[in-house]
């Protein structure tokens, strides 16, 4: 019964809206905790501990326990949960949370063949939390709602520098929307000049997953499934044939009752070819219920790029919308520490914040990697009663370290066997697969694992089955380490 919403004490639970509603009014909650008031709703029948609650909704993020009770606290105040008797939602001692009110949900439509996983990239870590965004966010829901309620297409342009956020706000939001969507996902490579590489990408994991719905349109998308000599591109006919196929396949996906969100990354390397597909679907998939999000670097593009075009073209299309992202400010860089924390932020808190924003201009990447360091270096420590704190000398002296000390001090106790790995990745890019790593290295591919595992532990890297991925780093701050930085990749 999915999409279909919960009904609990006069509310109303929307997965498909992300929503609490009570007589029709939205009431508002964070999507965190939204995402936790779901987790018990489905999960009523047992409790829950706080543990899964963490993993579940938080992932690998680095928080503390106590963000679940501040979070279960604003869910409580939001349905009307306050009294002594804890008539929804109950606390079992040692055991967790259950959701001991009665639940209804009505039916719905004939559900999809087999769900797709949340692709790869958008799965992965976000880093040590996630915070800020809150306005960005906003218009992603709204215009999801929009595309879903509509049943037509919704564009979101995300812009911003390296290390800025954009797929990471991407991540999120595509982990919140899963439940309900097609989530499909492709990029751009700087080191590649594949033709329609993140639409064959996209169309790639539909034919995997949803084979039904791409086996009567096969041989029109052939060519982005790896298909030769199906179709000749270089006519206008052809390709005009090819992009109205690529819309019908998304308007399939949306007859299984769960539209498509599919996301785009780093536009500013894309291709000619790429960006053709793109504007077809801004100007002719207009009822196709669909909400594609792109994002790129506004730093790396200029008048004769070819996304500069297809930008100003969008600008005047209805349901597109551009999103600028710039750094946190001071209440966003302290609600990151307090995520991370997992409690309000006292004096030597907000004095941190203030220390971070300075140096890192409120870049999200840079902030967390300089919380991480200083967390293994001892240089802000946590009390026996959880909260954390930092040295007085730390407020006077400042911070004992750069952004770009962290990076060269965390790269250089790699040892050499780990930094050549990397190097060597460096000539693959952003993303690099085992098997490709290990046959450049010249050696088996569980060496190479060897190679790279103390990358892994060291959140340098991230493996996701064998294919490996980095966070984000901007090139002009780290002109020492340009093997690591292109591992790692900038476009988060």
């Amino acid at each position: 019964m999915r999409g279909a919403p919960y009904r609990f004490d006069g509310f109303e639970l929307h997965t498909l809206l992300f929503e609490l509603r009570r007589a029709g009014k939205r009431i508002p909650l964070e999507p965190r905790a939204f995402d936790v008031l779901l987790h018990l709703v489905t999960n009523r029948e047992r409790a829950v501990s706080k543990v899964e609650l963490l993993d579940s909704v938080w992932g690998d993020r680095f928080v503390s326990e106590a963000v679940v009770t501040t979070t279960l606290r604003s869910i409580r105040v939001a349905i009307g949960d306050t009294g002594k008797e804890r008539r929804l939602i109950r606390t079992l001692h040692r055991r967790g949370y259950q959701f001991v009110g009665t639940v209804e949900q009505a039916a719905s439509g004939p559900g999809a063949e087999h769900d797709l996983p949340l692709p790869e990239r958008l799965a992965m870590s976000t880093g040590l939390g996630f915070a800020g965004r809150e306005h960005e966010s906003t218009v992603l829901r709204q215009l999801w709602k929009e595309a879903v309620a509509s049943r037509q297409r919704r564009i979101a342009l995300i812009s911003g520098e390296a290390g800025i956020g954009k797929t990471a706000l991407c991540s999120v939001f595509a982990a919140s929307a899963h439940r309900d969507a097609v989530v499909v996902y492709g990029r751009c490579y700087e080191e590649l000049s594949i033709p329609y590489q993140p639409w064959r990408e996209v169309l790639t994991s539909l034919d995997r997953h949803l084979t039904a719905i791409v086996d009567g349109r096969r041989e029109a998308i052939a060519p982005l499934l790896g298909g030769v000599g199906a179709a000749d591109l270089d006519s206008d006919s052809a390709r005009f044939a090819l992009f109205s196929a690529v819309v019908n396949v998304l308007d399939a996906v949306a007859a299984l009752r769960k539209p498509a969100l599919v996301v785009l990354d780093d536009l500013h390397w894309a291709d000619v070819q790429t960006l053709a597909l793109l504007r077809h679907l801004v100007a002719r998939a207009v009822t196709t219920p669909v909400l594609v999000i792109a994002t790129f670097r506004d730093s790396d593009i200029d008048a004769s790029h070819p996304l500069t075009a297809l930008l100003s073209a969008t600008h005047r299309e209805p349901g597109t919308t551009r999103l600028a992202l710039g750094g946190l400010d001071d209440s966003e860089v302290l609600s990151l520490l307090e995520d991370v924390a997992g409690h309000a932020m006292d004096r030597d808190g907000l004095a941190l914040r203030d220390l971070l924003r300075a140096e890192t201009e409120g870049n999200p990447f840079f902030v967390t990697e300089i919380l991480r360091h200083l967390a293994e270096t001892g240089a802000i420590s946590q009390r026996a009663d959880g909260h954390w704190t930092a040295p007085a000398q730390l407020q006077n002296r400042g911070l004992p370290i750069s952004v770009r000390e962290v990076v060269n001090s965390r790269v250089q106790r790699l040892g050499p066997e780990t930094r050549k790995a990397l190097d060597t990745a460096a000539v693959v890019g952003r993303d690099f697969e085992l098997d490709l790593l290990s046959e450049l290295l010249g050696e088996d591919p569980v060496q190479t694992f060897g190679r790279l595992a103390p990358a892994v532990d060291n959140a340098l890297v991230t493996d996701a089955g064998g294919r490996f991925a980095g966070s984000g780093r901007r090139r002009q701050r780290l002109p020492r380490t340009p093997g690591l930085l292109r591992s790692r990749g900038a476009g988060r």
